[in-house]
């Protein structure tokens, strides 16, 4: 056989792959060039934006202005922030006080709500005997102190440490000595009791009313007794001459008055019964200027008061009347009264039993004179 027959006798070949492998070759070649030119369009459309801006003031100028804009922006910003910051934080200190203030207000509410509840929880006896302790000292201080009534102070002295007594609670020991030794002082204090001056000073000024006042005093002639027996009988004589009578009209006329002088003292006219109200308004005042001396303690006032008031009885008052007799008896036993002597002080005890109560151990100055009501 010849060649020519050889090479038609074999099977033909199959050449699809490779054409489909052309063709994808062909497809990619395709778009790589369209997408060449679509990136060469872009550029150049690009170029023309860029052109055209810069044409108009350029790209430059209006970045600088949005930059400007954004810097103005973020100050404005960032001033809006630190006030509202700042108020904030004003907010907040209100805020902090006023829960301060709520927290102040609610602890003196819990306060008052436990001290109600413990004022009215009742309290137990021994409460109840210092109370009535603390209180007798107290009512002590004020007899003293406004009264000078030591005798009156004396038995609310006895009478706190009987029931210290029976409390026998040793804590209480250094107030016991303290109201022994103000009992002491009182004992060895002797003054007047204010307070039955007082109401003698009143009885009397209630008394002024009655007193009568001073009448004048009426003298018997002095004569002859015997002419005077003589004159009553009937006279059978003759009868007598001008002169002899007219003498005898004159002897009996003066023999109704008589003068009395007293060298050592002026004498002092009596006072008319209409200007009797004067003399007790006037008897009245110089009682009470009394009583207001014994108050404040002034003994000068009280004697020049009281030896007034004795003087006017003496000459403007009938001293024969018993109501006249009482008073002066009474004026007379209070001018010898001494009212200015100084009265101890008793109110240590009723200190140191309130630094008990409040649980001091270390014993605190005494209360001054005057400051206990």
């Amino acid at each position: 056989m010849s060649e020519q027959e050889e090479i038609t006798d074999q099977p033909p070949v199959d050449d699809a792959p490779a054409q489909r492998a052309r063709k994808k070759r062909g497809f990619g070649t395709a778009f790589l060039v369209l997408l060449s030119l679509a990136s060469l369009a872009a550029v150049g459309y690009l170029y023309w934006r860029v052109e055209g801006i810069g044409g108009s003031g350029g790209i430059a100028s209006r970045l600088g202005d949005d930059i400007a804009r954004l810097e103005r922006e973020v100050a404005r910003t960032r001033s809006m922030s630190r006030s509202d910051t700042e108020e904030m934080q004003a907010k907040l200190g209100e805020l902090a006080q006023a829960s301060a203030a709520q927290d102040a207000s609610l602890d003196g509410v819990r306060a008052a709500l436990s001290a109600e509840e413990k004022r009215d929880r009742p309290p137990d006896p021994g409460a109840w005997r210092i109370a009535e302790v603390e209180y007798l000292l107290r009512i002590a201080n004020n007899r003293l102190l406004m009264e000078r009534d030591t005798r009156a102070a004396d038995r609310m002295l006895a009478s706190a440490d009987a029931i210290l007594e029976e409390l026998d609670d040793y804590a209480l020991h250094d107030v016991r000595a303290i109201i022994a030794e103000e009992r002491m002082a009182l004992a060895n204090t002797d003054t007047a009791n204010a307070q039955s001056i007082f109401l003698t000073l009143e009885a009397i000024k209630d008394a002024l009313p009655e007193l009568p006042l001073k009448q004048p005093e009426y003298f018997e002639a002095v004569g002859d007794d015997s002419k005077e027996a003589s004159s009553d009988e009937p006279d059978t004589a003759s009868e007598p001459d001008t002169d002899s009578l007219g003498e005898a009209l004159q002897k009996r006329f003066f023999g109704l008055f008589e003068f009395r002088t007293r060298e050592s003292v002026a004498p002092r006219p009596l006072i008319r019964p209409e200007e009797a109200l004067y003399l007790e308004l006037n008897l009245r005042l110089a009682l009470e200027r009394a009583q207001l001396a014994m108050l404040r303690g002034d003994q000068t006032l009280f004697a020049t008061s009281l030896n007034t008031t004795r003087e006017w009885l003496d000459q403007y008052i009938d001293p024969d009347h018993a109501a006249t007799r009482r008073i002066a008896e009474d004026l007379d036993g209070l001018r010898g009264l001494d009212i200015e002597q100084p009265m101890p002080d008793i109110s240590r005890s009723l200190s140191r039993l309130r630094e008990l109560q409040n649980g001091q151990r270390d014993p605190a100055p005494p209360v001054e004179q005057g400051q206990e009501g």
